[in-house]
């Protein structure tokens, strides 16, 4: 008679579980399902895109430094669905006509360039979204938010203007 050690047992059990795993490649998802987070339906070949301007208002932007985080977040929550983030310092920034510094900005949930991050791997938004800017002294998202700003999100809309003040 064979005894099976605990250590023998979980491994075989790992085993199997590893190999249940095996079979048919992830399909993409062509229809509403209850996996999919809010409700969003995923298609192959979509992809949500924002896109617009950031306008650098006060005389701390003349010479910036820190750091520009782009979202798309679920409204009122804090963990962005899609980021991306801006450091300023050598950014290509152009200057408005009141002396504003103009930064573009664009959000891609198929980033081909790997610069957006999606925190689902989502390509529909989930309802509800909002779009918020905020800059912070330095690149850690933990830091303070020195200045922020927010607008309602719209699928497509790709000519957000939002507006960063500071002294």
């Amino acid at each position: 008679m064979k005894i099976i050690t605990p250590f023998a047992g979980a491994s075989l059990a790992l085993l199997a579980l590893i190999g249940s795993g095996c079979g048919e490649p992830p399909q993409t998802m062509d229809a509403p399902s209850a996996a999919s987070p809010h409700g969003a339906m995923q298609l192959s070949g979509e992809e949500a895109r924002v896109a617009g301007t950031i306008l650098l208002e006060g005389a701390q932007f003349d010479a910036p430094t820190g750091t520009l985080f782009a979202n798309v977040r679920l409204k009122g929550q804090k963990a962005p669905w899609l980021s991306r983030m801006y450091p300023l310092t050598n950014a290509p920034l152009a200057t408005s006509a009141t002396g504003a510094k103009i930064l573009p900005f664009e959000l891609r949930s198929r980033d081909p360039n790997g610069q957006t991050f999606n925190l689902n791997g989502q390509h529909v938004a989930p309802s509800e979204c909002e779009v918020y800017i905020c800059y912070k002294p330095d690149r850690f998202v933990e830091s303070e938010t020195l200045a922020d700003a927010l607008a309602r999100f719209e699928s497509g809309k790709t000519d957000y203007e939002l507006t960063l003040k500071l002294p």
